[in-house]
């Protein structure tokens, strides 16, 4: 059983008092359009050149690294996984942490791990969910493997994926989705990658591809009751789609989608959902809609509402330290933990969690999911 509850609830408090509890209001002006892209970490020879926390970095990451190895994501994980996760956390509250080598290193290692593992996987039998950056996945079903929110991360120069890699991963997805304009879940290049490969890639109208790739990727009007059909595969096998009106307060359309691959398997991505007055749909999902693994990012406001209207089969929580924002608006791994068990953080309330299975993952970390019976 999880210590959360116990041991872990007095270790995420002590984090929040040393970090500030106006992280939290600060991130919570910002999410309602106050910035429109990822602020650049400063960069430099200058930045990052300090060799004691360099090496400071190195020694809790090697830690931190074998730990999670040694407890892979599940939703009852272990409380060494718990401690890993609250350390990965410290590292990445440095706000020079993008340009540390031991960071840059610990990302690409596990990226470059996770993508071996996507190449060399059975697609044939189960669903495998892998976790990027930031609120990128990957999913793979039988018949069908689909991505959300693929970034290079290029405006974090030395942590930032290479093209190699990016291709490579769009060589093993049939389709990518993008929820929205920011470029930490847009990125021209990795839609452009897909179109040229002739996989669809579906974005709502507002991220302003150039005219000549624009025109190529798919545009579907948001509609609860609507389920589109998308070819992949040379028209081999489809995808059914269905696209909420999501938003990012008042100015930013949203999409949060819902694929379900040939396999029965349904998916759900929610990209920077917080929006109140959305909850009018948001309550009804699960009435219309069988939702396997929910892809929610972490600081959506009253997580558990959002949970209870989806009812899925897995919580999946993205955009955990997202090293593109400034200290301040940096998400801790612990707090998805946190907001389980119920915190009024981002809305909610302190006494209402949510029942549902709840697993997180750190970056190119992968998660078999199995649907339970009845489900």
């Amino acid at each position: 059983m999880s210590l959360l509850p116990n041991g872990l609830a007095a270790r995420t408090l002590l984090w929040w008092s040393l970090t500030g509890v106006a992280a939290a209001a600060g991130y919570l002006a910002w999410t309602y359009g106050e910035a429109t892209r990822p602020e650049r970490v400063r960069s430099g020879p200058e930045q990052g050149a300090d060799p004691v926390l360099d090496q400071q970095a190195q020694a809790v990451l090697s830690v931190v690294d074998d730990a999670l190895k040694q407890f892979p994501p599940s939703p009852d994980p272990a409380p060494q996984r718990e401690r890993a996760l609250g350390d990965l956390d410290a590292v990445l509250r440095d706000a020079e942490a993008a340009h540390r080598p031991a960071v840059q290193d610990f990302f690409q290692r596990r990226i470059e791990e996770a993508l071996a593992q996507m190449e060399r996987a059975d697609a044939g039998h189960g669903t495998t969910v892998w976790h990027i950056y930031n609120h990128g996945f990957v999913v793979r079903t039988p018949g069908a493997t689909v991505c959300f929110d693929l970034v290079r991360a290029k405006y974090l120069p030395g942590f930032a994926l290479s093209e190699t890699i990016m291709r490579r991963i769009v060589a093993v997805c049939d389709a990518l989705f993008v929820s929205h304009v920011h470029a930490d879940h847009a990125e021209t290049f990795v839609a452009q990658t897909f179109v040229d490969e002739g996989k669809p890639v579906v974005t709502p109208r507002q991220v302003g591809y150039r005219d000549s790739l624009f025109e190529k990727v798919l545009h579907f009007d948001a509609d609860v009751s609507q389920a589109h059909v998308v070819p992949i595969r040379s028209g081999s096998a489809a995808l059914k789609i269905v696209v909420f009106p999501g938003h990012q307060g008042e100015e930013y359309d949203n999409n949060v989608v819902l694929v379900t691959t040939p396999a029965g398997i349904s998916v759900a991505h929610t990209g920077d959902q917080w929006h109140i007055p959305d909850f009018e749909w948001i309550d009804q999902v699960s009435r219309h809609h069988r939702v396997d693994i929910l892809l929610v990012n972490d600081w959506t406001y009253d997580i558990a509402r959002l949970v209870r209207g989806f009812r899925p089969g897995v919580v999946v929580p993205g955009h955990a330290n997202e090293l593109g924002h400034p200290v301040e608006k940096r998400q801790p791994h612990l707090l998805s933990l946190q907001r389980k068990i119920g915190s009024s953080r981002f809305g909610g309330s302190e006494s209402a969690g949510y029942a549902e299975p709840l697993v997180v993952m750190a970056w190119g970390e992968r998660y078999r999911y199995e649907r339970a019976f009845g489900k």
